[in-house]
């Protein structure tokens, strides 16, 4: 990682359990905390979403005909990777 490129943030209010979890998966895996956590994020964010996910962000918010040809799009797109 381009620790040149980083940021450093602080998360708060992570449940004991989680935390425990968190930490006994790092110990299993021979990775810190931070590398666990960081590599955790990074994959979230590269992640497509899902249909699901797609049909809830856009379900009856959006009347733009552009807007709704842009999804339909996007959605195809999801679709289309499935079938590969």
């Amino acid at each position: 990682m381009d620790t040149m490129n980083t940021v450093q943030l602080s998360i708060r209010g992570v449940p004991v359990k989680v935390a425990e979890n968190l930490k006994a998966r790092a110990a299993r895996d021979g990775k810190s905390l931070n590398a666990l956590v960081v590599e955790t994020l990074c994959e979230e964010a590269e992640r497509k979403p899902t249909q699901a996910e797609l049909i809830a962000r856009y379900a009856g918010s959006v009347k733009d005909p552009e807007e709704i040809a842009r999804m339909e799009a996007e959605l195809q797109s999801f679709r289309d990777e499935w079938v590969e």
